[in-house]
């Protein structure tokens, strides 16, 4: 009977009830919240917490982009690399008029400076002469590079030639050509077909 006038003590009562009740608060502090939120700490104190929406930690996919982090925020930015191609194949005289003809034009893409590679291959083929010809790259009108060679002495018989130009840190924007052109003379060959391919990366 001791024991059970102990527990039937108002005080015990009391406690019990307080206990209980805090335990009940914690235990309501779950509730809350809504679908996908999750508990943030307030403080340091025990059950100090809010519901929040978690921030995504991987943006909405973007077509063509890469994941990037600015130090702030993870983020879909373009792809830094610049490549454009051109193609043709025209099977016909070249120069086309005159002394120099305008092959292809391509463009660097906006934003920032860039390191270009060029490239431009081509097959042709003497007509009746072996003229020194001439196929160049120019930027922005300025020229770059003049490659000088001769057709094979040998008519309808095809050889295929290929440049290379490396353009570093080049602004935005940058106008590329390609012209075939010969000197003093007003000579052509034939020209079967070429590909012309710009390839940039940002300058370090």
């Amino acid at each position: 009977m001791s024991l059970l006038s102990d527990w039937l003590n108002g005080d015990n009562w009391a406690l019990i009830r307080d206990k209980y009740n805090d335990g009940v608060t914690k235990i309501n502090k779950l509730g809350g919240g809504t679908t996908g939120q999750i508990p943030t700490k307030n403080s340091g104190n025990d059950f100090d917490f809010t519901w929040t929406t978690p921030t995504a930690s991987i943006p909405t996919l973007v077509a063509n982009k890469f994941l990037s982090n600015n130090a702030t925020i993870l983020e879909w930015v373009s792809i830094p690399f610049d490549r454009q191609m051109d193609s043709g194949a025209p099977n016909a005289s070249y120069p086309t008029s005159g002394t120099s003809t305008v092959i292809s034009t391509l463009t660097g893409a906006a934003g920032v400076n860039r390191d270009y590679k060029l490239e431009f291959t081509w097959a042709y083929n003497q007509i009746s002469t072996a003229p020194e010809m001439h196929m160049s790259f120019y930027r922005n009108g300025v020229l770059l590079v003049d490659y000088h060679h001769v057709a094979i002495t040998v008519n309808g018989q095809s050889q295929v030639s290929t440049i290379h130009y490396m353009d570093l840190n080049i602004p935005a924007g940058a106008v590329y050509t390609v012209v075939i052109s010969v000197t003093g003379s007003s000579n052509q060959y034939n020209l079967q077909n070429w590909v012309f391919s710009l390839d940039g990366t940002p300058s370090a």
